[in-house]
């Protein structure tokens, strides 16, 4: 339709031009007048028929541009619904990622909580434990010290012992040694006792001394 109405005036005129030719061509062929005019009205039709094919080529080539146009519109159209649709993919594949992300960042996070309560916990174990240590190595060293002093002490009476057992033995010894004349000049009290019993008396003494005897071994003993 386009270019039917734009090529219309061109064939009225080509119509005129033919109308007018045949006139003259009728009347005044024979005239040179009537030749030079019906050889300008064939130039103005020749330039009539070249503007209708120009213009024709004018309009096949709008119309061809107008189709393309429109292709690559509908193309254009095409690709940006599919880039929206993409991106609305893409968008939701973004959220459930940005999701999963979260709750693992909060998962993360309660036990990094959870690690630094049990550190705390930990820490506080360790110093209760220290404290308990440095209480027992102070409990320690105070029953190493108690332990030297009362194996000292262990030592001195078992030196004592010792030397009151050697004493105690000496008298029994001297007692044993003593005469009944002796015995009589000094006038003691187991003057008026036998010989035999004197000797036992002094074998229970010295038995009683060895039994109170601490042995040696003793002082060693934790």
């Amino acid at each position: 339709m386009f270019a039917s109405d734009r090529t219309r005036p061109v064939w009225r005129a080509l119509a005129a031009s033919c109308l007018v030719l045949s006139c003259i061509g009728a009347h005044a062929a024979d005239s040179k007048k009537d030749q030079e005019q019906m050889r300008r009205l064939r130039q103005q039709l020749q330039q009539l028929q070249q503007e209708q094919a120009t213009q024709q080529e004018a309009a096949t080539r709008a119309t061809q541009e107008k189709a393309a146009a429109e292709a690559d519109l509908k193309k254009t159209r095409a690709e940006a619904d599919a880039a929206k649709a993409a991106s609305s993919r893409k968008a939701a594949v973004l959220s459930k990622d940005l999701q999963v992300a979260t709750t693992e960042r909060d998962a993360l996070k309660a036990q990094l909580e959870e690690a630094r309560a049990q550190l705390e916990k930990t820490g506080a174990d360790l110093k209760a434990t220290r404290e308990k240590l440095a209480a027992r190595d102070t409990q320690w060293a105070q029953l190493d010290a108690s332990h030297k002093a009362q194996s000292a002490s262990l030592a001195s009476c078992v030196q004592h012992n010792v030397r009151l057992y050697q004493l105690g033995s000496e008298l029994l010894t001297r007692w044993e040694n003593k005469g009944l004349s002796e015995v009589l000049a000094q006038n003691e009290p187991f003057a008026q006792l036998k010989r035999v019993e004197l000797e036992n008396l002094a074998d229970d003494y010295r038995d009683k001394l060895a039994r109170e005897r601490q042995p040696a071994g003793a002082a060693s003993a934790p």
